[in-house]
C-alpha cells in the first residue's frame, strides 16, 4: 500500500514538474529566448513519454514541432508532427487531433507539399465543423492564421483578409498569441496590393505588440515598404536596426544563428542597393542571400525570389543572356522537378511550388527574350518571347480561376494585365515578319482572354454548377450568398459603432462559403475539370455564331504607345495598329467630360474633338465596315466611357445615323448568353412619379419626382408598379417571372466603392435601395433585357481588362443578356421619350441595337430635340450585350395572329377550290 502511495505521489510530482516545465518553456519562447524554450520543451516531451500519457505526449511533441518551425527547421517540424500523429490511435481527443493536423498543414505548406498541406487542412476544417469545442481552442486561431497566409501566397487577398480578420476577432482569448505575427501578415497583404501607407501602419502595430517574438523580420519588411515608397534613407536605417537587434539577441544568448533572418537581411540590403542603382553592391548582397537560401532549401519561394532579383539586375544592365540564365534558375527553384538549363525551353505548369513567383519569373523571362531580340533581330528570340508570354497567360488563367471571390479575380486581372499588352505586341511583330494566320489568331485569342475575365468566369460557373454539383449543395451555396448579401446590406445601412456583431457573422458566413467551394473542387471531379478547362474561340466560330452579313465586330486595345483595332466581319479579319501617346487618352476624357456636363443653354462645342477621335477610331476601319449597318464594339480603358454613336467626321453627321451600335464586355460573354432561355413578359417600375420642379428633372437626385416616368412605364406596359407600389419588396418578388425589366427611377454610382452604388425604390431611404452586392445575388438568367432608365447606371470605377464597375455590369453579372444603360445623368423628358420609343420598335420585332438607334433618330427629328439640342441629352443611353430581337408577348401574339390568318386563308382557298370542283 505504501509502495502504491509513493508511486502515486511520484506520478503527481512528475505531472507537476511537466506542467512547470511547460510554463517555463512558453515563457522563454514568448520572451524570444529560443535556447531555453527548446531545453524545457524537450524535458516535457521526455516526461510525457515516460508516463505513457499519449494525449499529453502528442501535445508536447507539437509544442516542440512549432519551435522547430520558428527556427526554420521545417523538415524537423514535420517529423515531430508525424510522431504526434502516430499516437492518435492510442487516445481519443478532438482538440489534440485538431492541433496535430492543423500544425501538419502549416508544416507541409512550408515544404511546398501542397497536396499534403491540403489533406491536413481539410481534416482540420472538418473537425472545426464537427466540434464546437474545437472552435474555441487556441489552435483554431493558428489554423485561421495559416489559411490566411496560404491565401496570401496565392494572391487571393480578399480570402487572406477574411481569414486574418477572423484570427483577429478571436486573438484576445489567447494570452500567449503574438498578435505581431498577424499584423505583419496583414501588412504584407497590403504591401502586395501596393497600399504602402496602410501597410506601414500595420507594420508599426506589429512592432508595438506586447509579445513581438519576430521583431527583426518585421523591421526588414518595414524597410521594404519604405523602399517601395522610395524613402531610401529610412529603409537603409531600418535594415541596419534589424541587424543590430539580431546581433544583440545573439550576444545575450536568446537566439543562435538564424539563417532565415540572415538570408532575408542580405536580400533586403540587395534590394536597397538595386533601388539606388548601386548594382555591383546589390549583386554581392544577392549572392550572399542566395548562398544561405540554397543551403537551407534549394527549391522554394526564397531561392526563386533571389534568383529573380539577380535576373532583374542583368536586365537593367542590358545583359539579356545572363538574365535569361538566372530566370531559368528561378523557374527551376519554383518547380518541384528539375528543368533544363536551356532557357529556350519552358517548364510545364504542373508541380509549381509558388504560382506567384513562377508567374513573375515567366514575365521576366519573356521580357528578357524581347530584349535579346532587340539585339540579335533573330526570329527565334522573338518566338521564344511569344511562347513564354503564352505560357504566362495560361498560368494567369489558372490562377484567376482558382480565386473564389470576384474581388480577388478583379485585383489579379488588373495587376497581371501587362502580360496581355506585351503578348499582343510580340504576336503582332511575329505576324508582320511571317504573315502566318496563326499569329493573327493569337492576337484575337490574347485579346479575348484580356476582356472581362471575371464576368466570364461567373457566367461559366453558373452554367457548369447545375450539371456537376448536387442540388442540395447548390441550395446551401445560394443560402450563404443571400446571407452574405443581407449582412453586407445591414452593415451599409447602420451606424458604424453597431456593426461589430454583423461583421463577425459576415466573417463566419464568408469562411463557410469558402469551405463549401473548396469542397466542390475536392469532391466533384467533373466540376473541377470543366472549371479549369481552357476556353478559346476561333474567328470562324465567332463569325458563325455572332455576326450577320450586315454586322461587324470591332475591338479596341490601347497600350501606352499603340492603339490596336481588331475588325472581324463575315468576309474579312484585320488587325490595324496606330501609334498614340498620352494626349490621345486625354482627348478621350476631355471629350467625355464635355459630353457629360449639363450644357444648360450652351451650344454643342464638341465637333472638333469628335472629328479628331473619329480620325483615330473610325477612319482606319471604314474600308472594312462601309457596307455594314451594325457594329458590335468591345472597348478598352478610357474608351469604355465613350459613346461611339456621337463620333462624327463633320458636324451633325453622327455615327448613329449610319450604324446601329451595341457594346460588349467580351465576345465570350456574348457567346455564353446564347445558351439561356428567357420569359416574354415585362416588369415596369417607376417609384418617383409626381410633379416636376421648375428647372426640369434629372434622375440623379433621389428626392426629385420624375413626372415623365409614370407616362413612360404606362406606355411600355406589362406589370406596372407606380409610386408606393414600386417597392424593393415587390421587385424581388416579381423579377424572376419577367424577361424584360424596365426601371424609370433614380440611381447613384459610387466610384470609390462600387458596392455602394444603388437603384432607388419607394420610399427613398437606405433599406429600400438595391445595392450592387445585392444585384450580384439575383438570378437573372432568364432575363432578356434590362432597361436602366436612370442616371449613370453605366458609369463607375474603371478596372483595366474588366471595364467599368457599373450597375449595368452588376446586372450582366447576375445573368442578364442585354442592358440598356446610361453613361451620365439622365434627363427625365428625353429618357422617357427614347425609352418609350425603344419598346415600340422592340414590339415590332427589331433587334435591340436597331430599336435603340431608331428611337434616338426619332428623338433627333422630334420637337423635343429643339429644346434639348445637345448630345448630352441622348448620347448617354447605350446597349451592352446581345442584340437579338426580344421574345416579347406582343411579338408572340402577333406571330400567332399571322399564323392564324395564313391558316384561315388556306382553309378558305381549299373550300373555294372544292366548291368550284364540285
Amino acid at each position: 500500500m505504501i509502495v502504491l502511495l509513493c508511486y502515486g505521489l511520484e506520478v503527481i510530482a512528475q505531472q507537476n514538474v511537466a506542467v512547470n516545465y511547460k510554463r517555463k518553456a512558453d515563457s522563454s519562447f514568448l520572451k524570444g529566448n529560443i535556447k531555453d524554450a527548446e531545453k524545457w520543451y524537450h524535458q516535457v516531451v521526455e516526461i510525457r513519454r515516460q508516463q505513457k500519457k499519449f494525449a499529453e505526449f502528442a501535445f508536447a511533441l507539437t509544442d516542440l514541432a512549432a519551435l522547430e518551425l520558428t527556427k526554420g527547421n521545417t523538415l524537423k517540424a514535420v517529423q515531430l508532427g508525424r510522431s504526434a500523429l502516430s499516437l492518435l490511435p492510442k487516445f481519443q481527443n478532438d482538440t489534440i487531433e485538431f492541433r496535430i493536423v492543423s500544425y501538419l498543414s502549416i508544416f507541409y505548406d512550408g515544404l511546398y507539399k501542397r497536396d499534403s498541406a491540403d489533406y491536413f487542412a481539410d481534416k482540420a476544417d472538418a473537425l472545426i465543423e464537427k466540434s464546437k469545442l474545437v472552435q474555441t481552442r487556441d489552435e483554431a486561431l493558428y489554423h485561421f492564421l495559416d489559411r490566411g497566409l496560404r491565401a496570401l501566397h496565392e494572391n487571393d487577398f480578399k480570402l487572406a483578409d477574411t481569414y486574418f480578420q477572423k484570427t483577429l476577432s478571436i486573438s484576445s482569448r489567447v494570452s500567449t498569441f503574438d498578435v505581431g505575427v498577424l499584423y505583419n501578415n496583414m501588412a504584407l497583404s497590403l504591401f502586395y496590393q501596393k497600399k504602402y501607407d496602410a501597410s506601414l501602419k500595420y507594420y508599426q502595430l506589429a512592432l508595438s505588440s506586447r509579445i513581438n517574438s519576430n521583431a527583426e523580420r518585421i523591421w526588414l519588411n518595414l524597410a521594404e515598404c519604405y523602399l517601395a515608397l522610395q524613402n531610401f534613407q529610412a529603409a537603409f536605417k531600418i535594415i541596419n536596426v534589424s541587424w543590430k537587434k539580431y546581433k544583440l539577441n545573439q550576444v545575450g544568448g536568446k537566439v543562435s544563428a538564424n539563417q532565415l533572418f540572415e538570408q532575408r537581411y542580405w536580400r533586403a540590403l540587395g534590394i536597397y542597393y538595386k533601388a539606388i542603382s548601386q548594382l555591383p553592391k546589390a549583386l554581392h548582397c544577392f549572392h550572399l542571400s542566395l548562398n544561405i537560401s540554397k543551403k537551407n532549401n534549394p527549391k522554394g519561394i526564397e531561392t526563386a525570389d533571389i534568383l529573380g532579383q539577380m535576373a532583374q539586375l542583368y536586365t537593367i544592365q542590358n545583359q539579356p543572356k545572363k538574365a535569361l540564365a538566372f530566370y531559368q534558375k528561378s523557374l527551376e527553384a519554383g518547380h518541384r522537378h528539375s528543368i533544363s538549363d536551356d532557357f529556350y525551353q519552358n517548364p510545364d505548369l504542373n508541380n509549381i511550388l509558388i504560382e506567384r513567383e513562377f508567374f513573375l519569373s515567366l514575365l521576366g523571362k519573356a521580357s528578357a527574350f524581347s530584349q535579346l531580340h532587340n539585339q540579335t533581330h533573330q526570329e527565334k528570340d522573338l518566338k521564344a518571347a511569344l511562347d513564354t508570354y503564352q505560357l504566362a497567360i495560361q498560368l494567369a488563367d489558372k490562377m484567376r480561376l482558382s480565386y473564389q471571390s470576384p474581388e480577388a479575380k478583379l485585383f489579379f486581372t488588373e495587376n497581371s494585365y501587362s502580360v496581355y499588352e506585351h503578348a499582343i505586341q510580340v504576336a503582332h511583330e511575329m505576324y508582320k515578319r511571317t504573315h502566318k494566320p496563326l499569329y493573327q489568331n493569337l492576337i484575337y485569342d490574347f485579346y479575348e482572354k484580356s476582356r472581362a475575365a471575371t464576368l466570364s468566369d461567373i457566367t461559366r460557373e453558373a452554367d457548369i454548377k447545375p450539371k456537376t454539383i448536387p442540388a442540395k449543395l447548390l441550395a446551401k451555396e445560394k443560402r450563404l450568398f443571400q446571407q452574405i448579401a443581407s449582412l453586407k446590406a445591414i452593415i451599409q445601412q447602420i451606424d458604424s459603432l453597431n456593426t461589430k456583431k454583423y461583421k463577425a457573422q459576415l466573417l463566419d458566413k464568408e469562411l463557410e462559403l469558402e469551405l463549401l467551394t473548396e469542397r466542390f473542387e475536392r469532391e466533384f471531379p467533373a466540376y473541377f475539370q470543366l472549371k479549369y478547362a481552357t476556353q478559346s474561340f476561333n474567328k470562324n466560330y465567332i463569325r458563325q455564331k455572332l455576326l450577320s452579313n450586315d454586322a461587324a465586330l470591332v475591338e479596341y486595345f490601347l497600350t501606352p504607345t499603340q492603339l490596336y483595332i481588331l475588325v472581324l466581319t463575315r468576309e474579312h479579319s484585320q488587325v490595324i495598329v496606330q501609334g498614340v501617346d498620352s494626349s490621345f487618352r486625354k482627348s478621350v476624357l476631355q471629350f467625355r467630360t464635355l459630353l457629360s456636363q449639363n450644357p444648360g443653354s450652351k451650344m454643342y462645342e464638341g465637333e472638333q474633338s469628335s472629328a479628331n477621335l473619329y480620325t483615330n477610331l473610325i477612319t482606319p476601319i471604314i474600308p472594312l465596315i462601309s457596307s455594314k449597318k451594325r457594329l458590335v464594339i468591345v472597348r478598352d480603358t478610357e474608351l469604355n466611357y465613350l459613346p461611339f454613336e456621337v463620333l462624327a467626321a463633320k458636324p451633325d453627321d453622327y455615327l448613329l445615323k449610319k450604324y446601329a451600335i451595341s457594346y460588349a464586355y467580351s465576345v465570350s460573354l456574348l457567346l455564353d448568353t446564347l445558351k439561356t432561355k428567357s420569359y416574354p413578359s415585362r416588369l415596369s417600375i417607376a417609384p418617383f412619379t409626381g410633379s416636376a420642379p421648375n428647372n426640369g428633372a434629372f434622375r440623379d437626385n433621389p428626392l426629385v419626382p420624375l413626372p415623365a416616368s409614370e407616362r413612360e412605364v404606362k406606355q411600355i406596359g406589362g406589370d406596372v408598379y407606380l409610386a408606393k407600389d414600386a417597392t424593393k419588396k415587390h421587385f424581388l418578388e416579381q423579377y424572376r417571372n419577367h424577361g424584360i425589366i424596365h426601371f424609370a427611377t433614380h440611381a447613384l454610382t459610387n466610384d470609390n466603392d462600387p458596392m455602394r452604388s444603388f437603384i432607388a425604390f419607394y420610399p427613398d431611404s437606405n433599406e429600400y435601395r438595391l445595392f450592387t452586392n445585392e444585384l450580384y445575388d439575383l438570378n437573372l438568367n432568364h432575363t432578356q433585357l434590362v432597361v436602366l432608365s436612370a442616371c449613370e447606371t453605366g458609369a463607375g470605377k474603371l478596372h483595366r481588362g474588366e471595364g467599368v464597375m457599373s450597375l449595368a455590369r452588376a446586372f450582366a453579372y447576375a445573368g442578364t443578356r442585354s442592358v440598356v444603360t446610361t453613361l451620365w445623368n439622365a434627363n427625365d423628358d428625353v429618357t422617357a421619350y427614347i425609352s418609350t420609343k425603344l419598346h415600340v420598335y422592340l414590339n415590332q420585332g427589331l433587334t435591340i441595337d436597331q430599336a435603340l438607334q431608331r428611337a434616338k433618330l426619332d428623338f433627333l427629328s422630334s420637337h423635343l430635340a429643339r429644346r434639348y439640342d445637345h448630345p448630352y441629352y441622348w448620347a448617354n443611353l447605350i446597349l451592352i450585350g446581345r442584340t437579338n430581337p426580344i421574345e416579347s408577348s406582343v411579338t408572340n401574339h402577333f406571330q400567332w395572329f399571322v399564323v392564324l390568318c395564313i391558316l384561315i386563308g388556306l382553309a378558305s382557298g381549299y373550300y373555294l377550290w372544292r366548291k368550284q370542283k364540285n
